[in-house]
């Protein structure tokens, strides 16, 4: 029993081969789908156009989504909304809808110095909620002739700005 021990620790990897083969399965994995809903170009809340929703996360706290408006503050401000989900008024095909989508709050996303984003200085895409606070980013794109970087930036609930990631240079734009 001693040698076997003594294998084991000498060529851990002998021991790792020997813990993969044990057997153990996971379960099968299965989608089921549960419906969509369209909601019509022009529709609004509280003044703003929704449209372009982008990106969305889950508020387990407060048991309410965040999703962020993909609109480059041309309609209105950067902003994301809160809304609830009744999943079980989801329509099971393509017709549009909005039966189970209650929008209840929308926040304008700020800039460093608190104010709204200008026109087509932003492209919004995905939002996160992380012991409340938020995180969003913004992809990049071109602007005048030139490029604009992704940045990753967290906010307070309010929409104001606390603080930019670093973002590897990697992942800004070029070319034509």
């Amino acid at each position: 029993m001693m040698e076997i021990n003594m294998r084991f620790t000498q060529y851990p990897s002998a021991l790792f081969l020997v813990l993969l083969s044990s057997g153990v399965h996971a379960a099968p994995f299965t989608l089921n789908y549960l419906g969509q809903n369209i909601i019509q170009t022009g529709t609004t809340f509280e003044g703003t156009t929704i449209g372009g929703l982008s990106g969305i996360d889950f508020d387990s706290v407060n048991n309410q989504y965040l999703a962020i408006s993909d609109d480059r503050s041309q309609l209105n401000p950067a902003r994301y909304y809160n809304l609830t989900l009744d999943l079980n008024q989801f329509n099971r095909n393509a017709v549009p809808g909005s039966a189970g989508v209650n929008f209840t709050r929308v926040t304008s996303l700020l800039t460093p110095a608190g104010t709204t984003f200008a026109a087509n200085t932003l492209d919004p895409e995905s939002i996160r909620l992380r012991n409340g606070q938020l995180f969003w980013t913004n992809e990049g794109q071109r602007v005048n002739g030139g490029f604009q970087n992704p940045t990753v930036r967290e906010a307070n609930l309010d929409g104001s700005f606390v603080r930019d990631f670093s973002v590897p240079s990697y992942y800004s734009p070029s070319g034509s």
